[in-house]
């Protein structure tokens, strides 16, 4: 809590004590009672403007934090947020969704302190250093004459040291952008560099600000005191011209645009025109959205067409497609879709249960990452970290099948993009382990940031609460249930849901075992049941009396585990490759000289355990006939595999080295001296972490080497030597 808020907390405390020892007097007389009861009236909105304050005071506030600060009990916070929320019905915001962390959407942050009797100036408004920074950007990107050292220090009500400070900063970060700031006593403060980078600097900013759950209060007010137009009228022409066009944004993607569109057009009214932002492009949805904005918005000197074209190339790269359009790239898109599908089932063995339907979602999400590596268009992950860890051989995996299509765009793809693909991949095959579902009560999930993290969340959450029936809308306009949910689990992002006086859970598309944890309580809580397990906090807090603790983080996170029902797909406890191999799955100086011939050949050491069925090795060369080499996956490797539901028994892994090489038909890869043969059966993709250790293995040349001995005890003991 800030320092400043502790006066008005301790009064607000103070007030409380007061009206519960009245409350605890004797009955009284009518007038008495009238007191009393005005009394606390007065002390209930003293109470409620205290916890508005706390509220929009921090970007992460907890129900804990709340109850601790103000001297209540969950269920009064509850009480009262729900108060809070009546009182805020007039400003037309979202509501405070409650759960243990609030969800407080920006724009309710400012209706909090006018509420309050807070509102706040950009003067008045309290910033981290970051925010300061950006604010200092903002004012030099608006393209104003002779900005000075006392106009920042009037924004931002700091000293003029603080101000020096912040600027050496902000030109250090620029200067990593190719973007220089000077100053010059005729100009005053000014920015050069390229306008595409210029404008680069600022989506990023916007972006990391907003990924933050930060107070985009801050872009509101910066806006307010240059007299812009406000985010509420543009929000409301963009959502109208979506529609018209057939556009579909992910929540946070518009609301970066419609910010950055007012920032820019501060710029092209102070400053005019900035040329060489961008070629013509050809007449699609999005240009014409972006023209009926234009005219909508009285920015006649946007109208150029370089000015159209970046606005379009942008809305191209944060708006779904789909399969089915109608353009230019559409098959170029198609083709880089179709080849990470297949690469991604060349280095797995894992075929789509419904491949069609993959296609079409896949296709969804790499056509505007096509568009974002085609123009420079800045992408922000903030799941990226968190995919890494929670997915991390899928997550290898997936950067490996991207490379054809890196090569086919001429771009290579970023780790941001390969996160959002991962989500895609990894919420396809957990959903191949169906949960038994009940009926007997109803889960809506809502989320707007895009198909993978939707479906990660179905997948995940279905885990968690097999009793639940689950269904998913990117709103609740958009949900086609005839059913009213009993709960609703809402991403955690700028999601905006109406008054429906029906539970909200805030969620992470991509959870930890301790965020499963509380999700869990929370929804037991709320659905009654199991209400009673301890959190790990209190079993901590036990633990801490009665004994001490060497390395609590190590215990916090092995409790939470511990409280989690079941562990992700992805986060298997086996050996990797070890698991699937042994010394006698190795044969070596092997002779053959056609194809099949040594498809059967490589497969013989499964076959011959009972791990596949002769239909398996049937298919395999049938679909090798019929789609060419695909099991070729690097130079001299095969790896062969067919749908598991072929004949695929156990799962298992053999290695072939033939002592003559032999022709798959791969013009890049052929002949092939090393054969890999795959069994894997249905619903059981935990193998990621074995093929992940095999692409590893493959990427050392020192390995091939060793395979050329032909000696399958130095070619094991070289596979148990790299997965050490």
């Amino acid at each position: 809590m800030h320092d400043l808020d502790r006066p008005a907390v301790t009064g607000a405390m103070e007030r409380v004590e007061n009206t519960r020892r009245q409350r605890a007097r004797p009955p009284a007389g009518r007038g008495e009672n009238t007191e009393e009861r005005e009394q606390e009236r007065k002390a209930m909105e003293t109470e409620l403007k205290t916890m508005s304050r706390l509220v929009a005071s921090k970007k992460r506030m907890t129900v804990d934090e709340i109850s601790q600060a103000l001297g209540l009990t969950r269920r009064q916070v509850f009480y009262r947020l729900e108060k809070i929320n009546q009182v805020l019905r007039p400003y037309k915001v979202p509501p405070i969704i409650p759960g243990s962390v609030l969800d407080v959407a920006p724009l309710t942050r400012k209706a909090l302190l006018t509420a309050a009797g807070g509102g706040a100036r950009l003067h008045e408004y309290e910033f981290t250093p970051a925010q300061r920074q950006l604010v200092l950007y903002l004012m030099l990107f608006e393209g104003r004459d002779h900005l000075i050292l006392s106009d920042f220090m009037e924004a931002l009500d700091v000293s003029r040291n603080t101000v020096l400070g912040d600027l050496r900063q902000l030109r250090q970060s620029l200067e990593t952008n190719g973007i220089q700031l000077f100053s010059d006593r005729r100009k005053g403060y000014v920015l050069q560099g390229k306008e595409t980078d210029l404008r680069r600097y600022l989506v990023l900013e916007v972006m990391k600000e907003i990924a933050a759950i930060a107070d985009v209060q801050l872009f509101d007010l910066f806006l307010e005191n240059t007299q812009a137009d406000t985010f509420q009228e543009t929000e409301a022409i963009c959502l109208e011209l979506a529609t018209k066009y057939g556009i579909r944004f992910a929540a946070d993607r518009m609301t970066e645009f419609i910010y950055i569109y007012l920032f820019l057009k501060i710029r092209i009214c102070n400053t005019g025109i900035h040329g060489d932002v961008h070629k013509e492009m050809a007449d699609c949805p999005e240009k014409q959205f972006v023209q009926s904005l234009l005219k909508a918005t009285g920015s006649a000197a946007f109208m150029e067409t370089e000015e159209v074209s970046w606005l379009t190339s942008w809305i191209l790269g944060i708006s779904f497609g789909s399969v089915y359009e109608d353009t230019e790239d559409c098959l170029l898109i198609a083709d880089i879709t179709g080849r990470i599908m297949s690469r991604f089932e060349q280095l797995t063995g894992i075929r789509a249960p419904r491949p069609e339907d993959m296609f079409v979602k896949l296709y969804s999400h790499i056509r505007p990452a096509y568009y974002r590596l085609l123009y420079g268009i800045p992408i922000l992950n903030p799941l990226t970290e968190k995919v890494k860890q929670e997915y991390k051989d899928l997550y290898q995996i997936v950067a490996r099948a991207v490379n054809p299509a890196s090569r086919l765009a001429q771009k290579k793809f970023p780790e941001d993009e390969i996160a959002y693909l991962t989500m895609h991949f990894a919420a396809l095959y957990e959903g191949m382990h169906p949960s038994v579902q009940d009926t007997r009560q109803q889960a809506l999930i809502l989320c707007r940031n895009g198909i993978g993290s939707s479906a990660i969340l179905h997948s995940v959450l279905t885990e968690l609460f097999p009793e639940l029936e689950f269904e998913t809308a990117d709103s609740l306009e958009h949900w086609s249930g005839h059913k009213q949910p009993d709960i609703i689990f809402a991403a955690r992002s700028l999601t905006r849901i109406p008054e429906t006086g029906i539970p909200v859970v805030t969620v992470s598309p991509v959870m930890d075992e301790q965020e499963k944890l509380l999700v869990l309580r929370e929804v037991n809580s709320l659905l009654g049941q199991e209400a009673g397990i301890p959190s790990v906090d209190m079993i901590l807090s036990v633990i801490r009396r009665c004994c001490r603790i060497q390395k609590e983080e190590e215990l916090r996170h092995a409790l939470s585990a511990l409280f989690a029902r079941k562990d992700p797909v992805f986060q298997t406890k086996e050996e990797g490759l070890l698991s699937m191999m042994d010394p006698g799955l190795i044969r070596t100086h092997v002779q053959c000289e056609t194809r099949p011939e040594a498809v059967r050949i490589a497969y013989a050491p499964l076959q011959e355990r009972g791990m596949i069925t002769e239909e398996y090795i049937r298919r395999t060369i049938a679909g090798m006939d019929l789609a060419g080499p695909y099991v070729v996956i690097a130079p001299h490797t095969a790896l062969l595999h067919t749908a598991a539901e072929h004949g695929a028994r156990q799962q298992g892994l053999s290695l072939t080295v033939f002592e003559t090489p032999v022709v798959f038909g791969s013009p890049e890869n052929d002949p092939v001296k090393y054969a890999y043969a795959l069994s894997v059966p249905q619903g059981t993709p935990s193998h990621l972490t074995a093929m992940a250790g095999l692409l590893k293995l493959l990427e050392d040349p020192g390995f091939a080497d060793i395979c050329d001995t032909h000696d399958p005890r130095r070619i094991w003991d070289s596979i148990c030597l790299h997965m050490m």
